[in-house]
């Protein structure tokens, strides 16, 4: 599905149509920039947040990261004022880190305890020539300080495709054990 840049007061009318086939489709939806014109994703930028979602989507994105033989950037973001959520994300990163060393995929990870979300993935994307984004669109729909959806300020303004996941799961795995998963189930 295309998407295009939008900016200003017409950021709240256009630009949806996007975000609404995701929060409406039950399988992954990958958008793409009408300017993209790479045919394989070399640097995965992969956000995680305390959210349900973050193993399923490496899950549904393990295919095209061993296709491409990806690159992936963990990229852990947390509220800057709430250490315990930070402490929560680390062990939830570390079990992301250990499945994927399990399954041989390059990785490099980075903690960011911030404000904004969206512009941090903006700039991180950037600084690693990242080819492709992977979020979950979550139910809640967490908003960020303008009040626009996480997930919907980054398929509209990334200059990257975004492979967008709705988890089916509602909680957040934090007792995986990731040496025994293979494709999302106990081995």
């Amino acid at each position: 599905m295309g998407t295009h840049g939008i900016s200003g007061s017409r950021e709240l009318f256009m630009g949806s149509d996007a975000f609404t086939v995701i929060k409406g489709c039950n399988c992954p939806v990958l958008t793409v920039p009408d300017t993209w014109n790479k045919t394989s994703f070399g640097k995965v930028l992969f956000p995680v947040q305390l959210k349900p979602g973050t193993f399923e989507k490496y899950f549904y994105a393990r295919p095209i990261i061993e296709k491409n033989n990806s690159e992936i950037y963990i990229l852990g973001l947390a509220e800057r004022n709430k250490p315990r959520e930070l402490k929560e994300l680390a062990s939830l990163v570390d079990k992301l880190k250990l499945q994927m060393h399990y399954d041989h995929v390059k990785f490099q990870s980075a903690f960011s305890p911030c404000t904004d979300f969206p512009e941090k993935v903006f700039q991180v994307a950037e600084e690693f020539s990242a080819d492709l984004a992977i979020i979950a669109v979550n139910t809640d729909s967490s908003k960020t300080s303008k009040n626009i959806p996480f997930a919907q300020q980054l398929i509209n303004h990334l200059k990257i495709p975004v492979l967008s996941i709705k988890p089916i799961s509602h909680h957040i795995i934090s007792d995986i054990q990731p040496e025994f998963m293979e494709n999302g189930q106990e081995v």
